[in-house]
C-alpha cells in the first residue's frame, strides 16, 4: 500500500519543491531520513507522567450555556463529520480503517498512501478526526455515569490499539500532537474511572508522541496551525513530567511563533475562519491544562488578542464568517455546537470581551492586517452585515488554506446568512472538487473570461505570482450611504493579460449595489453564492431573480442591460465531507457588471 505518485502529483511535487529555500530543501532531505530511522526504531524513552488537575466548572458552565441540554444521543450512533463509523465485533470502533473498512494496522504508517484519493471514503481526515479523541470530551463532560464508563471503555480500547509505528495516527505530528493533548484532557476527567493500567498505557501514549514530535518537526511551508499544536503539546507533556527547563524551552519556541502567526489586529495568519477559532481553542485549552508557565502572560498576550477579534468580527457581522479552508478542527470547543463555538471561546478567554460596548463600534469597520472590511447597519428594524474581503489569500508562500475569494464578499440579514462560503469537502479525495470549491466560481467574486483571479497548484499550494493581490482603496460613510471600493492585480492567463479588477460596494439604506469593471478581457463574471435555504420564489427573468426562505427573508437580484443574469445549481459543502445543492446567480457582462441586492422581511 506505498505511495502512489500519479503524474499530476509528481508535477505538484516538482512545483511544490521549485519555492523551497535551500535551508527548507535541506530539512526535507533531514527529514526522510528521520522518518526512516523512526521507523525502524520508534520508541522514545520511557517518562512518568502525573495526573493533570484541572478546573472543569468554568468550561462546563460556559458549555452548558451554549448547548442542548438533551445529550442523551451521544452515544447511540457515533458519527465523525456526520458519517458513520464502522465497527468491529462487540462494537468496537476500528481506529486504524479507512472508512471504506481498509485496515492499515499492519502498515508502517509511511507507508500508507492517503493523498490524491477520487474516493470520499478513502480520506484519511475521518480517521485523524476519530483518532484525536475530542469527541470524547463530550461525553467524559456531559455524560451521565454510564455514558462516563462508556467514554473510558473507548479511550482504554484506543490506547491498547496504539501500535506505534503502524496503523493511521502515527504520519502526522499535528495528529499525535492533538491526541496528546486529549490524552491529558481525558486523564483529567476520567480521573476515578481508570485502573493502573490505563494510566500506565498513557504514559507510554504520551512518551512516544513526546519522542515523535521533537523529531519531526513541522516546519517552513509547513509551519502553520500545526506548528502551534506541536508545541502546545510538548509544553504540556514536559510540565505534566515536570521538566521545566525543556517547557520553558517550548514556551519561548511558542511564544516567537504566535509572533510570526499572529497578525497585529488579532487574526491567525492563516486567513481561514475556522482555523483562527482552532488556535484560539489551543491556547485556551493550554491555560486549561497549564495555568500557571512562567511565559503564560506572553501567551496570553496573543490569546486575548485572538479572543477580542474574534468577538468584534463576530458581532459587526452578527455570526461568525465562514472563508477559507474548514475542516472544524476544534478541542475544548467541541463541547458546543458550531454555530456557537466562537462565543464559547471568547467566553472561555477570560479577557471579558462580553462586557465591552458593542455601540462603539459603528457602522463600519477595516480589519487592515486581515484584509477585510465590515459594514454594520442597525439603525431600522432590521439587521445588514456586508464583509468585503481585500486582504491575501494566505499565509506564506504556499497560503495553503486559502480560497480564490479576493474581493469576495459575504452579507447577512438578520442573522441569516445570504451570500456565503462554498467551503471545503475533502483536502485528499476528488481533486475536481476542491479546486472548484477554492475557485472564483464559487466564490462571491469575479472571474475574467471564465477563469479565476488565483488559481492554485496542488490541494494545498498557491504560487504569489499566480495569485491576485486585493487592496482597499477607499471608504466612506455618510448618514445611511456606504461606500465600500476595493481592487485586486491578477496575473497574466491562457486567455488574458495581467488586469486590474475594481469593486465599489454601497449601501444606501434600502439596498445593497455592487459595480465590477476590469481592466482586461472580453468578459466579467460577478458571482454570488446564495444560502441552501433561499429558493427561487418565481420564474424571474434575466434582469431581475427573486429568492425566498422559509424564515421569511426575500432577496430580489437586479441587474440591467446590457447586463445579465444567470442562475443555476450547484452543489456546495456546508460541513466537510457533505455536499448539499445551493443556488450560484452570475451576472455576466463586458468589462463591468452591476447589480442591486434588495433585502426585506415577508409579512
Amino acid at each position: 500500500m506505498g505511495e502512489e505518485i500519479s503524474t499530476s502529483h509528481l508535477r505538484w511535487l516538482l512545483t511544490r519543491a521549485s519555492r523551497m529555500s535551500v535551508p527548507e530543501l535541506v530539512f526535507r532531505i533531514r527529514e526522510f531520513f528521520v522518518k526512516n530511522r523512526l521507523s525502524r526504531s520508534p520508541f522514545g524513552p520511557f517518562i512518568t507522567f502525573r495526573i493533570p488537575t484541572i478546573t472543569w466548572s468554568t468550561v462546563k458552565s460556559q458549555a452548558e450555556q451554549l448547548s442542548n441540554k438533551d445529550y442523551n444521543d451521544l452515544l447511540l450512533d457515533f458519527r465523525v463529520y456526520g458519517v458513520s463509523w464502522p465497527r468491529g465485533e462487540g462494537g468496537l470502533i476500528l481506529w486504524n480503517c479507512f472508512l471504506d473498512g481498509s485496515d492499515t494496522s499492519e502498515i508502517p504508517t509511511f507507508d500508507i498512501s492517503y493523498r490524491r484519493k477520487e474516493l470520499l471514503n478513502q480520506d484519511i481526515r475521518f480517521s485523524w478526526e476519530l483518532n484525536r479523541l475530542t469527541w470524547l470530551l463530550k461525553i467524559a463532560v456531559f455524560g451521565k455515569l454510564s455514558d462516563r464508563e462508556q467514554a473510558a471503555r473507548w479511550f482504554r480500547d484506543f490506547l491498547h490499539h496504539d501500535r506505534v509505528g503502524f496503523g493511521l495516527r502515527w504520519n502526522s505530528m499535528n495528529e499525535l500532537a492533538l491526541q496528546a493533548i486529549s490524552i491529558q484532557l481525558l486523564i483529567s476527567l476520567l480521573d476515578g474511572m481508570l485502573v493502573n493500567e490505563d494510566i500506565e498505557l498513557s504514559n507510554q501514549a504520551l512518551t512516544h508522541r513526546y519522542f515523535w514530535i521533537r523529531k519531526l518537526p513541522s516546519k517552513y511551508s509547513s509551519a502553520n496551525n500545526h506548528r502551534l499544536t506541536e508545541l502546545v503539546a510538548l509544553i504540556s507533556i514536559s510540565e505534566l513530567s515536570g521538566d521545566s527547563r525543556s517547557s520553558e524551552r517550548w514556551q519561548r519556541k511558542l511564544t516567537k511563533e504566535l509572533l510570526r502567526q499572529t497578525l497585529p489586529d488579532g487574526f491567525h495568519a492563516e486567513l481561514s475562519a475556522d482555523y483562527h477559532l482552532f488556535v484560539l481553542d489551543l491556547l485556551i485549552t493550554l491555560n486549561v491544562l497549564c495555568p500557571n508557565l512562567r511565559y503564560s502572560k506572553q501567551i496570553n498576550y496573543y490569546k486575548n488578542q485572538m479572543a477580542l477579534a474574534t468577538y468584534e468580527l463576530r458581532i459587526l457581522n452578527q455570526i461568525w464568517p465562514a472563508f477559507g479552508d474548514s475542516d472544524e478542527a476544534t478541542i475544548l470547543a467541541t463541547l458546543v455546537p458550531r454555530p456557537n463555538r466562537a462565543k464559547f471561546l471568547e467566553n472561555l478567554s477570560g479577557c471579558m470581551v462580553g462586557s465591552r460596548d458593542e455601540s462603539n463600534f459603528g457602522k463600519l469597520r477595516t480589519f487592515k492586517d486581515r484584509g477585510c472590511t465590515v459594514f454594520y447597519d442597525n439603525s431600522r428594524d432590521s439587521r445588514i452585515s456586508l464583509l468585503v474581503d481585500h486582504g491575501p489569500i494566505g499565509f506564506g508562500k504556499t497560503a495553503a488554506h486559502g480560497h480564490a475569494d479576493t474581493l469576495g464578499v459575504w452579507l447577512v440579514f438578520n442573522e441569516f446568512p445570504v451570500l456565503i462560503e462554498a467551503g471545503t469537502f475533502s483536502y485528499h479525495s476528488s481533486e475536481e472538487t476542491r479546486d472548484l470549491l477554492r475557485s472564483g466560481w464559487m466564490h462571491n467574486t469575479v472571474t475574467v473570461d471564465g477563469e479565476s483571479l488565483s488559481k492554485p497548484s496542488g490541494p494545498f499550494l498557491w504560487i504569489p505570482r499566480r495569485s491576485a493581490r486585493g487592496k482597499l482603496l477607499s471608504f466612506d460613510v455618510h448618514e445611511e450611504n456606504v461606500h465600500i471600493s476595493v481592487e485586486a492585480d491578477f496575473p497574466r492567463s491562457s486567455q488574458h493579460k495581467k488586469g486590474t479588477v475594481k469593486r465599489n460596494v454601497m449601501f444606501d439604506g434600502h439596498e445593497v449595489r455592487i459595480l465590477d469593471s476590469t481592466s482586461v478581457g472580453e468578459t466579467l463574471e460577478s458571482h454570488f453564492i446564495l444560502s441552501p435555504l433561499l429558493k427561487i420564489s418565481r420564474g424571474g427573468s434575466s434582469h431581475q431573480v427573486l429568492f425566498t426562505s422559509v424564515c421569511g427573508i426575500r432577496v430580489t437580484f437586479k441587474t440591467k442591460q446590457p447586463n445579465y443574469l444567470n442562475v443555476e445549481q450547484v452543489e456546495i459543502s456546508p460541513t466537510y465531507g457533505s455536499l448539499t445543492r445551493a443556488y450560484r446567480l452570475s451576472v455576466m457582462g463586458y468589462r463591468s457588471n452591476e447589480v442591486s441586492i434588495h433585502l426585506d422581511r415577508l409579512t
